[in-house]
């Protein structure tokens, strides 16, 4: 009968909490100069001992506005002359027999 008294109580506590964290995310945010995505911001919670979901913590970077910085992962190097394979066959190909 009473259940909607209980549940505006929750409902503080949970914005309280989520307000706390906001806060913690910028903060970790921030200091790994903006490096971090979800799942490394997680890990860092964690081992501060707040265990949060990867999903919460994504819900909060998109509120904040906060997108990491991203350098390109992989670079182009061109193949070693000795691992090139050898043009055997200088692109005369012969399907029939006397062609």
């Amino acid at each position: 009968f009473y259940n909607h008294i209980f549940r505006k109580a929750d409902r503080a506590k949970y914005l309280e909490e989520q307000r706390q964290l906001m806060l913690q995310v910028q903060q970790i945010f921030d200091d790994s100069k903006q490096r971090y995505g979800a799942e490394k911001i997680r890990v860092v919670l964690a081992e501060s001992g707040i265990h949060v979901g990867k999903e919460r913590v994504r819900k909060i970077m998109k509120e904040l506005n906060l997108v990491s910085i991203r350098e390109n992962a992989k670079r182009n190097y061109k193949k070693r002359q000795e691992y090139q394979k050898r043009n055997l066959l200088n692109q005369e190909f012969q399907s029939r027999p006397e062609e």
